[in-house]
């Protein structure tokens, strides 16, 4: 059977999708129609999207994860925030660097419990700024517990 965008969407509709099965059995061939999903106006859809492209994984994903990030709804920046922690390294790091400076807390946060055990010097350095420079308490304490989960590897 020939992957559509209908197929897909069907598979994201359920309440809660089983990820790992849905990516699976369909692989990188989905990410085309994720990308057409995040960029529709169904933004409970597009970031369920976004967070299969995470459950992906594959290098192909990235471009996909990359516009979940630059999403205008929150809610799809932090399914893309979670989707970067399962992105390859050199990718994690590159989409987490613009989400651990998002405008929203919820995404900030995220984006910290994704960040990678061995970020990149720049998300690092990120991180550390957080912790002081956040005006949000949570997101200053989701920081200082993303530097002690880093340091100690």
């Amino acid at each position: 059977m020939e992957l559509t965008l209908d197929i897909v969407r069907r598979e994201l509709q359920a309440d809660e999708p089983r990820y790992r099965q849905i990516a699976a059995d369909l692989g990188p061939d989905a990410l085309p129609y994720l990308r057409q999903i995040i960029a529709s106006e169904d933004t409970a859809l597009a970031a369920k999207a976004a967070y299969l492209a995470g459950v992906i994984g594959s290098e192909e994903a990235l471009p996909v994860v990359r516009q979940a990030a630059a999403h205008a709804d929150v809610r799809v920046r932090v399914a893309a925030a979670a989707a970067a922690g399962m992105l390859p390294l050199d990718h994690a790091n590159d989409v987490l660097v613009a989400l651990v400076d998002d405008a929203d807390a919820g995404v900030q946060k995220m984006a910290l419990r994704s960040v990678p055990e061995t970020p990149s010097s720049y998300l690092a350095g990120r991180v550390e700024a957080l912790r002081s420079t956040s005006q949000s308490e949570a997101v200053k304490k989701a920081s200082e517990a993303t530097i002690a989960r880093v340091k100690k590897q």
